[in-house]
């Protein structure tokens, strides 16, 4: 999309604002973020390829040796991001053990970086015309939205049955972060809502072309992305949508998933776009920079399927 027809679509943003983390901070709600075409086209391509990775995905059967789609999981707590579309089981029953246990975990898959969508979405959140809309979003003057900085970390993710995001703040990631939905027609019942925790939680559910965009800092704002349960088209048997044909049913923790997010809805995975900006004058702490080059080392090893 050429700079001028974003800036256009963005003046029109309807621009709702959410307190959260208990009135410390707000999450800013903005319904139709993209042009309705480029939402549907870019759905369009997600279920696609989300579609022909099947046999990848599925079996591990990769050719030559790529995936669109890899599914990832973090090692033991950290942010060390380990992507692979092998050993699923194993790693989704050590991310539901690490989630029972309080610490850091998540499952999910993320699309890889070598498809053409993955650098468009990056080029269509990077340009200025963008990233100053969004500055005024969240409340910039229009000399500080000017200056906003460019997209520090993204990523293109899918949520299937049993994946989860448990509680964090995202301050090792970005100033400001962006979580663009882009799944038709989401049952809520089947769970996948962005929770923002707190002494009153506040749940926005997955819509179509729905972005949520809130500061990370000064204010902790911790936040987590809900289990996702069945499919309607999964009810009465058991999923085996896994490397090996392994039964979800049969990692441990299942159980608790069923609970949280009942199963209902779309054969399709969550879709969305995760990812964050650098405001004007803010810079990573030592700390923050390590943990963020941390998060991004398993992109940089490219995309093959190992």
């Amino acid at each position: 999309m050429m700079k001028e027809e974003a800036a256009a679509w963005a003046s029109a943003w309807n621009v709702t604002r959410l307190p959260v983390a208990d009135g410390r901070a707000a999450a800013v709600v903005i319904d139709g973020f993209l042009p309705p075409r480029l939402a549907s086209r870019w759905h369009s391509e997600l279920a696609s390829s989300w579609a022909a990775s099947a046999p990848c995905r599925n079996d591990g059967i990769c050719a030559p040796h790529s995936c669109a789609w890899l599914y990832t999981t973090n090692d033991h707590g950290s942010n060390r991001k380990v992507r692979s579309v092998h050993g699923r089981p194993e790693r989704l029953a050590a991310a539901w053990s690490s989630y029972r246990a309080g610490r850091f975990a998540y499952s999910k898959w993320e699309l890889a970086a070598k498809q053409a969508m993955y650098g468009a979405v990056g080029a269509f959140m990077a340009q200025l015309p963008m990233r100053r809309a969004v500055g005024r979003a969240v409340g910039m003057s229009e000399e500080a939205a000017a200056a906003m900085g460019n997209v520090s970390d993204y990523f293109i993710t899918a949520f299937d049955e049993g994946d989860f995001l448990s509680t964090h703040s995202d301050s090792a990631s970005g100033s400001i972060a962006w979580v663009l939905h882009l799944t038709h027609g989401w049952d809520r019942s089947r769970g996948g809502a962005l929770r923002f925790n707190g002494r009153s939680v506040v749940d926005l559910a997955p819509a179509f072309n729905r972005m949520v965009l809130f500061y990370t800092r000064p204010a902790t704002v911790n936040h987590q992305v809900l289990p996702v349960g069945q499919p309607p088209a999964a009810r009465g048997r058991t999923a085996t949508a896994v490397t090996g044909g392994a039964s979800l049913r049969d990692v441990r923790g299942y159980r608790h998933l069923a609970e949280e997010a009942p199963a209902a809805s779309l054969s399709f995975p969550r879709f969305g776009f995760t990812g964050w900006y650098m405001a004007p004058n803010d810079r990573f702490s030592a700390f923050d920079l390590a943990q963020n080059k941390l998060m991004q080392a398993a992109a940089s090893k490219g995309d093959v399927c190992f």
